[in-house]
């Protein structure tokens, strides 16, 4: 099943497994036809914050659409309603009141119909409990569903700042940098006249006019650039531009960006509230329904040990018939009644407070959700005056650039027409001198490869080969083909065109580039590229000048022509033909020696001797005439030698050629004749050599044919794995779904256990800790107080002491001063006074002695208390003090116990991230792979792209090759019946 969570009401959604499979905006269609939601009024989030696109398929979501991880909607149509909100809390007639039948069911009389009653009245009891359970983990489980959707809301409102964030940067860079560049284009503007007043001096050439397909007719009548440029548009738009360009310059300045600034950090704010985003209480609400749902299991079992308790005594009763049991029975039953009743009162409650919560949340969250939206609202609202402003930018940034090709175009115009005329001049100048190099390239390569084929025909079947490897080489063709035309679609611009240019524009005249074809002519030039040529090489001149007579006798003549017959001036008549020279140079070394040498070897032996005498007689008969100037005679002697020999060399070639003449009539005859015979074999060589060829192409076509079969199933192959990729990407995507949904199960199951573990050693350890610090308080003040009453006893003690020491000493001197005047009345006359009197006056004195005594007593005793008094009263304020300091310690112990405790929460909440964290790196390894597996995929749909490309590449070579081939076999017989022609 799919499961989709509407987080407004709190309520729980199922449908079809086969929507995953489809479009998000075909779920949202059928979410709108089961709830009345329109399509363009939802928003479905999976968990993260990740919105669904309508143009995506919903299992592209993994994990996303099961029972603990569904798919969150929201409608807006409730959040933006003005009534007030219902949510879902109807889940059956669970909530039933038992108190009257309870109580009918109590007063029945003692009976086994009663007893029958009691019974099924035990059993509702427990199946109300049971359906009641079920309802409240039903809720408490919606309201976690509602923690989890609202946590969606905050990360994809979070995505959705921080997107705006990164959109306002971008916005801020691009709107500074065109602040740094205001002033350039304020003041291009203001040079926005000179530039049109440059414009309408500058002519439009009439070359460029001429069967030019980008010009219209309104173009054509152009005179002048300015005419041709506001031809199209007329000058009152462009002033218009300009002053529009003027006044968006005007608005956008430092004091614009200050008030977007001003809205985006509004907005920002505004999105940043954390008092919004976090819902304080939520988690220990949360935690104690957790702890209700426990107690209210206990409350399932009660009244489950209770249904069957009566039933097992009714069973008992219809077992034994005994009816004198039933009073006894029947007041039990009551009691158990009672029980229940209360049981279900207390689980009564219990749903009543989950559904409250329930209701609680869903309006919190409902307001949350307006807040949310009109977040979302104003972030749109300033992200469209950003884009407003951006495409503003970006207008004004076209028409300044417009602008700024206005101003560029002179310069640009003349460096245009400057660079066709040079193009015209070089492409005229390299095309003449490619195709002389071409056909001088040409012959050459055409004369070479003929003497080594004449060479090749004398030397192949000679067993001196083997001396002389490698003679079997030929040169490669170089330059034999003329390049192509190019420059062929360049306007008819020449010098005088540049010329009229830099008479109208006198103070531009510098500006305009001027070529000519001489100056290319010179370029390419054969003694500047010879020298160019010896400069890049490192060659001397000399060796230069050496490589060029080689390369003199390397071309041929206009007189030799591609004719492969010997030469009559340089070969020796009675030489055989094989035995004959065949490369330039040979040629002209054996013409030199015959011009030279006055022997000639091949001529007879008595020529010679002839020639030999002749010329000794000569200087014999020059150097015997006497002569009056001997170096006149010497110069005469000399000439005469030399002429004597020009004149028998002059014989010796007229002989030659006249025999050489003869020869070729011969050898030409002999030729046709071997034509004649060789032109039957050269048909049959024909028809065989057309036969290998149509036997070669057939081997060519089946190899080609064998070769696409091979890349055919080649392809088929890649497609077998490429659909096999993609069903191990489908089972990984799969698996990783449900690996992200137990992983999910079982980190909220972790955190459940760990949290509640956490708490439970929290709270024992602070009740140890009071504990202890109670004990050591108690043991503390016991202590002070023994001290206390030890101090005290001492103070009395000392008190006691001091004051009998005083009245001691008191005592003394009352009876020293007793005895002194005891004495001093014994002193005095006996006749003054009798023994009766004396008597009687120490008497008085005696009592008023005791008198003071007793004074003195009572003194002492109120001094005495007075000072027990005030000691006490010390002693208690000290003990005052005590105590306070103890209270102070006992709260900083309790301080520090809360202190603990929050630490343990932060570690609890650590260990919490770090699974997190660690659930996160095993999901992005699996997005890791899966991103492997689709890159995996598309280099499989590359080959497979590579191996069509080869299969056409490979079909279209033979064709090309088939072609080839019949070319070949069709110049092969036109070849052919050519040499046929020949005799």
């Amino acid at each position: 099943m799919l499961y989709v969570f509407h987080v407004e009401t709190g309520s729980m959604m199922t449908y079809d497994m086969n929507l995953a499979l489809e479009s998000v905006a075909h779920l949202k269609g059928v979410i709108g036809r089961m709830c009345s939601i329109p399509p363009d009024k939802q928003v479905l989030l999976v968990s993260g914050g990740e919105s669904l696109d309508s143009n995506n398929r919903v299992c592209q979501y993994s994990a996303a659409g099961t029972d603990t991880n569904p798919i969150f909607l929201f409608s807006k149509c409730t959040i933006e309603s003005t009534t007030p909100l219902t949510p879902s809390v109807n889940y059956g007639s669970v909530d039933v009141d038992m108190n009257e039948e309870t109580k009918y069911a109590i007063a029945m009389q003692p009976s086994y119909d009663t007893v029958l009653q009691r019974t099924k009245l035990a059993k509702k009891f427990h199946e109300l409990a049971k359906e009641q359970t079920k309802v409240c983990e039903q809720l408490v489980h919606d309201q976690h569903l509602q923690q989890q959707g609202w946590a969606a809301v905050v990360a994809n409102l979070e995505d959705t700042t921080k997107a705006f964030e990164n959109k306002a940067e971008l916005f801020e860079q691009h709107f500074n940098q065109f602040l740094q560049n205001r002033e350039e284009h304020y003041h291009l503007l203001q040079n926005f006249r000179g530039d049109l007043e440059i414009l309408s001096q500058i002519p439009v050439l009439p070359a460029l006019l001429l069967n030019n397909e980008n010009i219209d007719s309104s173009q054509a009548e152009a005179t002048t650039l300015l005419e041709w440029i506001t031809s199209t548009d007329r000058q009152s738009n462009m002033d218009q531009a300009v002053d529009s360009c003027f006044s968006r310059l005007e608005q956008l300045n430092e004091t614009t960006m200050q008030a977007l600034k001003k809205n985006i950090e509004a907005a920002i704010e505004t999105a940043s509230n954390k008092s919004m985003k976090e819902i304080k209480g939520l988690e220990e609400r949360l935690s104690g329904l957790e702890n209700i749902m426990f107690s209210n299991k206990r409350y399932v079992q009660e009244q489950e040990e209770h249904s069957i308790g009566l039933n097992q005594n009714l069973q008992r009763l219809s077992k034994l018939g005994d009816e004198t049991i039933l009073p006894d029975l029947c007041q039990t039953h009551s009691r158990h009644l009672s029980v229940m009743l209360k049981n279900h009162q207390q689980m009564r409650d219990i749903l009543k407070r989950c559904t409250k919560a329930k209701e609680e949340l869903s309006l919190n969250l409902l307001q949350r959700l307006k807040w949310v939206v009109f977040v979302q609202n104003n972030i749109s609202d300033v992200s469209h005056k950003l884009l407003i402003y951006h495409e503003g930018l970006k207008a004004l940034k076209n028409r300044l650039d417009i602008f700024q090709q206005v101003h560029l175009s002179p310069d640009i115009y003349l460096n245009a027409v400057g660079e066709v005329v040079r193009r015209r001049a070089f492409s005229k100048a390299f095309l003449k001198w490619a195709h002389d190099l071409s056909a001088q390239s040409d012959d050459i390569y055409k004369e070479e490869i003929s003497r080594r084929k004449a060479f090749h025909d004398q030397f192949e079947n000679h067993f001196l080969r083997n001396l002389f490897p490698g003679l079997e080489d030929e040169p490669p063709p170089f330059a034999a083909q003329p390049p192509n035309v190019f420059d062929n679609y360049l306007p008819e611009l020449t010098c005088e065109d540049i010329k009229l240019l830099k008479q109208q524009l006198p103070e531009m005249a510098s500006a305009i580039p001027e070529y000519t074809e001489s100056s290319f002519n010179f370029m390419f030039s054969p003694n500047l590229l010879r020298s160019t040529a010896t400069e890049q090489n490192g060659l001397t001149p000399s060796q230069d000048a050496a490589d060029s007579s080689i390369g003199a006798l390397l071309q041929p003549t206009s007189s030799a022509g591609h004719d492969l017959s010997p030469q009559p001036s340089i070969d020796v008549p009675s030489l055989p033909k094989e035995d004959r020279g065949f490369e330039s140079e040979t040629d002209t070394e054996e013409f030199e020696k015959v011009g030279q040498s006055p022997v000639d070897p091949n001529l007879p032996l008595e020529n010679p001797p002839c020639l030999i005498q002749t010329s000794d007689k000569s200087s014999s008969q020059q150097s015997s005439t006497p002569s009056v100037h001997p170096e006149k005679e010497e110069n005469l002697g000399s000439v005469s030698s030399q002429e004597s020999l020009t004149m028998s060399t002059m014989k010796k070639i007229t002989n030659l050629a006249v025999t050489g003449a003869k020869q070729w009539r011969e050898e030409l005859s002999t030729l046709r004749s071997c034509m004649v015979e060789n032109s039957k074999d050269m048909r049959e060589n024909f028809e065989e050599l057309r036969r290998e060829a149509l036997e070669r192409i057939t081997l060519l076509q089946q190899h080609h044919e064998e070769t696409i079969a091979n890349l055919k199933k080649m392809l088929h192959e890649r497609e077998q794995n490429l659909a096999m990729a993609k069903e191990e990407l489908d089972r990984v995507e799969a698996k990783e779904g449900v690996l992200m949904a137990e992983l999910q199960a079982k980190q909220t199951q972790a955190l459940e256990e760990l949290s509640s573990k956490m708490r439970c050693e929290a709270e024992l350890e602070l009740a140890r800790q009071v504990t202890e610090l109670q004990a050591e308080a108690q043991t503390r003040l016991e202590q002070t107080l023994n001290n206390a009453e030890a101090e005290r006893k001492a103070a009395i003690k000392e008190v006691t002491d001091r004051l009998n020491r005083e009245h001691r000493l008191e005592l003394e001197g009352l009876r020293s001063r007793f005895k002194m005047v005891h004495a001093s009345q014994m002193e005095r006359s006996p006749s003054d006074t009798s023994l009766e009197k004396i008597e009687r006056g120490d008497l008085i004195e005696l009592a008023a002695h005791e008198a003071a005594l007793t004074a003195l007593r009572q003194e002492m005793s109120r001094e005495q208390e007075l000072a027990v008094q005030e000691g006490e009263a010390r002693e208690r304020k000290r003990l005052q003090a005590e105590l306070d300091r103890e209270r102070a310690h006992q709260m900083r112990s309790e301080a520090a116990k809360q202190v603990s405790f929050n630490e343990a929460l932060r570690r609890v909440a650590a260990d919490k991230d770090r699974q997190l964290d660690n659930l996160r790196q095993e999901r992005d390894q699996l997005a890791h792979a899966i991103s492997g597996l689709k890159e995996e995929l598309a280099r499989a749909e590359r080959e497979k792209r590579e191996l069509q490309e080869l299969l056409r590449r490979t079909q279209l070579q033979q064709h090309r090759r088939t072609s080839r081939a019949n070319r070949h076999v069709s110049s092969d017989a036109m070849s052919a019946s050519s040499v046929a022609v020949v005799p």
